[in-house]
């Protein structure tokens, strides 16, 4: 129902409109999404995260809490999209005349957000500019940043696409919820009653689509399959019905477009129309009534309704699905909860269930074949050495599309620290060139088709070293068919490199080294114990068989207390150990070992258990050396699998 009045003015200054509830339903919306995007294709491997982490937290959960956060402060302003009319959202007065200048409105409709709007630092750009950073970044504190950032506007993104599977927002139906702190203890602050405006759909689908309190909501979510669209705009709208947002606006009436609801231009919706399968149902509800003096009492009364069933269309499966209550029709009003002098449309609980039941799975859907368009762009490389020491890289396009005339290949090849020895630098060029200057001639590269470029190299590949023994980090950019400016990314696995990541509860001081068959690979100097830290990594690449040792020792500022640590390490791309333990003020200390390849493959030690050795000798600092440091010794007979 509208209601909508000049008040308006005054109190939507302090509002702001969300959709489906984003700590609910969104983040199980979005994890369904990444984990069938996923399922359909492995694109997390090529950009190095084959175990779907960044460091210790799961890739899933990053982009779940981007979606999360696109809700914050002022941007779901931005959140509507009426396809017709191509119009951000508009708060309209009760002549449906538009407010007067000030009067919080969407700068941008949710297509433009999401896909070009230079404002959103979140946006299509700014995910193409991030996962670019995250492959050639020279140090692995930047591509982590990258990633990070990488995945969370993905997040962001896919919260738009699951909002056009909230009919509000495609017909400009304007739900705004109060910022006024009370509304963490008092809901109905929130709800701004005399302005009827807060979304009745959204509050059901959050008290009732919580899988972890309701398992059997798990099927709202489930059921339709991973769309594939030509691009990231018809997402939202094709122009022939198959974009998420036609698909909500043309089959769904909400709580103030209903057909008792007046029109205001530009949002003239000839879509849906009253349907002619219509029953008779009676429903007995508690009314709330107010007596002469004010007191109110509550009174159970029975109403016959007119319930609508009406055939939504899918135009991207071309498929027909009833809605058994489209809309009621009624003395009660279902969303005010009280009597109406005239009979009015209105939606009641069975209503927002059965638009919750179509729209769902379709917002997952949707916001899944977003995701896997962003990745869909596939390359492979083949690397060649030639007698002069000189590396060719053949580039094959493993995608459905023509890489364009424009792409420019980008290529570093990572090591260690320690190898490039220029502070946090772990990688170096190996070629940064549009392939037009690098092949006479270049056209493109058609689907499965591939070129050469030759002759490369890199100033920083120490001789004798094989470029194919270290990791490579590609990427093509590009018009991939009809997208401009498309990103290609390819990690290709090297020798594999030992890296530990060592977190503890409470600052300290921390000397740690990797040993080897043949000494220290990575002694630990006086500048890497100070300022105080709580997070520590270290990384060396194994150069012969054996067992390599992780030797760790803590020392915390103050001698009272006990701490955590969490150690993760990964050989290659696997993690081969991952535990947490607790160490005493003054007695610390951790080793792991852990079997490397080296040249040969060779396997280490029969397999066994572990063993445990503990020394009690204290730990101190004395002249920039760690002396007498107490430890724990753990040593695996076995070799990881790696």
């Amino acid at each position: 129902m509208r209601f909508l009045v000049a008040v308006m003015l005054v109190c939507l200054m302090a509002v702001s409109a969300s959709a489906y509830d984003q700590f609910v339903v969104h983040t199980r919306m979005t994890s369904d999404a990444f984990g069938r995007a996923l399922a359909r294709d492995s694109f997390l491997s090529r950009i190095g995260f084959s175990d779907g982490r960044l460091n210790r937290t799961p890739v899933v959960d990053i982009v779940a809490n981007g979606a999360t956060a696109e809700d914050d402060g002022q941007r779901p302003l931005n959140h509507f999209y009426d396809p017709l009319s191509e119009s951000p959202l508009f708060f309209v007065n009760g002549d449906y005349v538009c407010l007067a200048e000030g009067v919080k409105k969407g700068e941008f409709n949710a297509r433009l957000w999401a896909t070009s709007a230079p404002s959103n630092q979140f946006g299509l750009a700014a995910a193409k500019q991030q996962l670019i950073e995250m492959i050639v970044s020279s140090s692995q504190s930047e591509r982590d940043k990258d990633a990070y950032d990488l995945f969370t506007s993905l997040g962001h993104m896919m919260h738009l696409v699951q909002d056009m599977a909230q009919p509000q927002h495609t017909r400009n139906d304007a739900h705004p919820t109060s910022e006024n702190v009370q509304c963490t203890v008092d809901i109905e602050k929130c709800r701004l009653d005399d302005l009827n405006l807060w979304s009745r759909y959204e509050a059901w689908c959050a008290e009732n689509l919580n899988v972890r309190t309701k398992p059997a909501a798990a099927g709202f979510y489930s059921g339709y399959p991973v769309v594939s669209l030509p691009s990231y705009a018809v997402y939202f709208n094709s122009g022939n019905d198959r974009g998420l947002a036609e698909y909500s606006n043309m089959n769904f009436v909400t709580e103030h477009t209903n057909y008792s609801d007046r029109q205001c231009a530009p949002f003239f919706f000839t879509s849906p129309q009253l349907p002619r399968d219509v029953r008779e149902e009676e429903r007995t509800v508690n009314v709330k009534r107010y007596s002469i003096d004010g007191s109110s009492y509550s009174t159970s009364t029975t109403y016959s309704n007119l319930v609508y069933t009406f055939p939504t269309y899918d135009a991207y499966t071309q498929t027909t699905a009833e809605n058994p209550y489209h809309t009621l029709y009624s003395y009660f009003d279902y969303e005010l909860l009280k009597e109406r002098y005239q009979q009015v449309y209105s939606l009641s609980s069975s209503a927002f269930e059965s638009q919750a039941s179509l729209l769902v799975r379709r917002a997952v859907g949707y916001s899944a074949g977003f995701l896997a368009h962003f990745f869909r762009g596939k390359i492979d490389a083949q690397w060649q050495k030639n007698s002069s020491g000189t590396w060719d890289v053949t580039i094959t396009n493993k995608s459905a599309e023509k890489i364009g005339a424009d792409a420019r290949l980008k290529a570093t090849f990572r090591a260690t620290k320690e190898y490039f020895r220029q502070g946090g630098v772990d990688s170096a060029w190996i070629v940064d060139a549009p392939l037009s200057q690098a092949i006479s001639g270049f056209s493109g590269i058609a689907p499965g088709q591939s070129v050469t470029i030759r002759n490369l190299t890199s100033a920083d590949l120490h001789p004798g070293d094989e470029l194919t023994s270290f990791e490579r980090r590609l990427v093509v950019i590009g018009s991939l068919g009809s997208e401009p400016q498309a990103v290609l990314p390819l990690v290709q696995l090297g020798q594999k490199i030992l890296r530990a990541e060592i977190t503890t509860s409470r600052p300290g001081t921390v000397g740690f080294a990797f040993t080897g068959p043949i000494g220290w690979y990575y002694p630990t100097t006086v500048e890497e114990l100070y300022p105080l830290k709580s997070s520590y990594t270290i990384e060396t690449i194994p150069s012969d068989d054996g067992i390599y040792k992780l030797i760790f020792a803590f020392n915390p500022p103050t001698a009272s207390g006990a701490t955590t640590c969490n150690v993760r390490v990964w050989y290659g791309d696997k993690i081969v150990e991952d535990r947490s333990f607790t160490l005493d003020a003054f007695d610390n200390g951790q080793m792991g070992s852990y079997v490397a390849d080296g040249y040969s493959g060779s396997v280490v030690g029969p397999p066994g258990a572990a063993t445990c050795i503990e020394h009690r000798d204290g730990c101190k600092l004395v002249s920039g050396q760690w002396t007498n440091c107490a430890s724990r010794w753990w040593e695996a007979a076995s070799r990881p699998t790696a």
